[in-house]
């Protein structure tokens, strides 16, 4: 408990810590309005995935430029400049989403571009605001927040949407952002530490850089796997919440906008709960390779037994037993990502933590696209639990190989 006690005495932290927390709520209150807008329209989980790939467009088109300029300029502007222009975005969205449907998705692409810039920007300042004993506490916290972040704004973009209409949602998520902005404005410039030899950016450059940090990460296997392993838990969550509209009619014969009580509100607490106990576990027991192996085998036994409690157990007792599920599978995701995350940003110089973090989005987003096509036609097509049984399939392959996965030589 004294590191948590420690961050939260450093003023420097919780500036960032707060700007993250309402961006997140902000950004999940925006990505789940769309896509309730668009499967009460269309009753279809492949064109909800549409939403999602128009947000992860600007991730592959501008993200490696976004990643490396933010190795080279004041990270501080960054993050001004793109709260401010995101919060305008959502202002946007709430007065025309109704009468001019489709500018939602302009304005959706509109603000990812931005948001490829502030997401290195915000992780990269994270090492130099904490102590490296500190950083497995704070990735905890930000990863709280984004869990938080995203149950609250599933919550509020389903009651809020449901009883004062999407307007009024959009227009909490833009004030969000403004929030987040004015903490962002209270951090000292000198923490936004940049590399200062790029004095003119051009494309030769640009290209250079990207190649830089694209063989630094192959290079180094301390940095390659939890890579890897980040990469693979965010396309899980993006499968998950193109589903979730799906997961919570077919299989908990619920409304979609309740989903966020139903199923990602325990995950949330789970990973809440997960925090201190991963946190003290990294502390003083456990190594970050065995977190990841033990959590991804709880992480796949709760999946398939998803299938089963919601093929055989009657309503009241298939939600709860739901709740129960969700509650490990956040705490499972909360271990494998606090290990990987902490193991990326002790092994990565400053000078190059723009491009490891930025390019983890990038080719996250990048590997996003397939899956999730391919997870929205099976869910349109068998259904939610041949779903969960092929992705269960999966994490059990990766637990049980995960030692001789580790093992691989990597070539450049």
């Amino acid at each position: 408990m004294k590191h948590f006690k420690s961050l939260l005495k450093n003023k420097n932290f919780v500036y960032l810590w707060i700007s993250q927390f309402f961006s997140q709520i902000a950004i999940h209150i925006m990505n789940f309005l769309v896509v309730l807008i668009v499967f009460k329209n269309t009753g279809s989980t492949i064109a909800t995935s549409f939403v999602w790939l128009t947000f992860i467009i600007p991730a592959i088109i501008v993200g490696p430029f976004a990643y490396v300029y933010a190795d080279f300029v004041n990270r501080k502007k960054i993050l001004i400049i793109s709260n401010f222009f995101q919060a305008l975005i959502l202002l946007c969205m709430a007065a025309t989403y109704k009468n001019v449907f489709y500018l939602t998705y302009a304005l959706l692409l509109i603000y990812s571009i931005f948001n490829q810039f502030y997401v290195p920007s915000e992780i990269s300042v994270l090492p130099s605001v904490v102590k490296k004993s500190d950083l497995p506490q704070a990735n905890g916290l930000f990863l709280s927040t984004y869990q938080i972040g995203l149950v609250l704004g599933f919550i509020i973009s389903g009651l809020v949407g449901e009883v004062f209409g999407f307007g009024y949602a959009f227009l909490i998520a833009s004030f969000l952002v403004f929030g987040a902005l004015i903490s962002v404005i209270f951090l000292p410039g000198n923490l936004f530490k940049t590399d200062k030899r790029l004095k003119i950016l051009n494309i030769r450059v640009f290209v250079r850089e990207i190649l830089a940090g694209y063989k630094f990460i192959a290079g180094d296997r301390k940095i390659f796997f939890p890579f890897v392993t980040i990469a693979s838990l965010q396309v899980a969550l993006a499968i998950v919440f193109v589903n979730l509209p799906a997961i919570s009619q077919d299989l908990l014969e619920i409304n979609p906008n309740y989903s966020g009580l139903a199923v990602v509100f325990p995950a949330v607490a789970g990973a809440i709960f997960g925090i201190v106990f991963v946190s003290k576990l990294l502390s003083e027991r456990w190594s970050r390779k065995r977190t990841v192996k033990v959590f991804l085998g709880v992480m796949t036994a709760m999946l398939w037994s998803s299938i089963i409690i919601t093929s055989f157990l009657p309503g009241p007792y298939r939600i709860g037993a739901t709740f129960l599920n969700s509650f490990l599978i956040g705490i499972s995701f909360i271990a494998i990502y606090i290990s990987a995350q902490t193991q990326l940003q002790v092994s990565t110089p400053n000078n190059f933590m723009g491009r490891v973090f930025g390019n983890s989005w990038f080719l996250t987003t990048a590997a996003t696209v397939i899956p999730l096509m391919f997870s929205a036609t099976i869910t349109d097509t068998l259904g939610v639990r041949a779903l969960f049984a092929f992705v269960g399939g999966i994490l059990f392959v990766a637990t049980i190989f995960y030692e001789k996965i580790l093992s691989i030589k990597i070539e450049i």
